[in-house]
């Protein structure tokens, strides 16, 4: 009799060689469509939230940028990297995820704001600080102000530049007062990441895991991914590469017993079959 733990042990023999093999995030067509109306900018640049789908004829919906040193076109058209939050917290992809666009190397994100405060947070704080300020932005979308000091915040967090950061942009088009406001939230950001402190209290692990928080990072030709479209028809070379790197924020699926008592009812349907089977084939 063949054991019934041998096709098990070779099904997961297969489930394990296909993890190796596959050991990088998946990819989709990301496609930044943008509003039909007005953008709200600050200091001369477009804040966020920017809209888009995330995949192939899906619904629009909003994606927060978090790289101040490159551009977005309207429309624009290219393959990205999907990579969670959780999976970048679990190492999924490494340490340092060199999928990303921020940290990938050094696993360090460092940087001063100008007003006296600096930081230094390995990959995984830095993008749960962008976290933050992303759920920030979209919950503040009644008050437009602080949306974009949350805006500004994400941006120098990644990239803080003392000629041509986010917070200098501010300064050299008359809207500095926007940069103390940008400031506290930014190092309130950082101080959460680092301390793992939730914004109202409680441990910040807790709070994002309140959210599905999701990075979309360019994925260069050279190794695969489509030459990035732009213009009206999206037949047009993008006039600079590479595109910015973009997050978006939806609220979790709660926990329900419910169907988790379905799942275990199907587990246990199965071993119950395969030992009907077990039993069947002695007789």
């Amino acid at each position: 009799m063949r054991s019934l733990w041998q096709p098990i042990a070779q099904i997961a023999l297969v489930l394990l060689t296909a993890g190796i093999i596959a050991a990088q995030p998946s990819t989709t067509t990301f496609t930044l469509t943008g509003p039909t109306s007005y953008w709200p900018n600050l200091a001369g640049v477009v804040t966020s939230p920017y809209y888009g789908t995330v995949y192939t004829n899906g619904p629009t919906v909003p994606v927060i940028c978090d790289d101040f040193a490159d551009d977005s076109f309207i429309p624009e058209q290219w393959n990205a990297y999907v990579t969670s939050l959780s999976d970048l917290l679990a190492g999924t992809w490494g340490t340092p995820d060199s999928y990303l666009k921020w940290g990938g190397q050094t696993n360090s994100v460092t940087g001063s704001d100008g007003l006296g405060d600096s930081w230094s947070l390995t990959q995984d704080q830095a993008y749960e600080a962008a976290a933050v300020l992303a759920i920030g932005i979209l919950q503040n979308s009644s008050i437009l102000a602080v949306q974009q000091e949350y805006s500004f915040a994400l941006w120098e967090l990644f990239d803080s530049n003392s000629s041509g950061g986010a917070f200098a942009q501010l300064a050299n088009n008359g809207d500095s007062s926007y940069e103390g406001p940008s400031a506290y939230l930014l190092m309130a950001a950082v101080n959460d990441a680092k301390n793992n402190v939730g914004p109202s209290g409680g441990s910040l692990s807790n709070y994002l895991g309140n959210y599905n928080v999701t990075i979309y990072s360019y994925e260069d030709p050279k190794y695969g991914g489509m030459t990035p479209k732009c213009g009206s028809n999206l037949n047009q070379t993008c006039s600079s590469l590479p595109p910015q790197e973009f997050i978006t924020v939806s609220m979790a699926e709660p926990f329900s017993p419910a169907l988790l008592s379905l799942d275990l009812l199907g587990v246990v349907g199965v071993v119950l079959f395969a030992r009907r089977r077990s039993v069947l084939r002695r007789a």
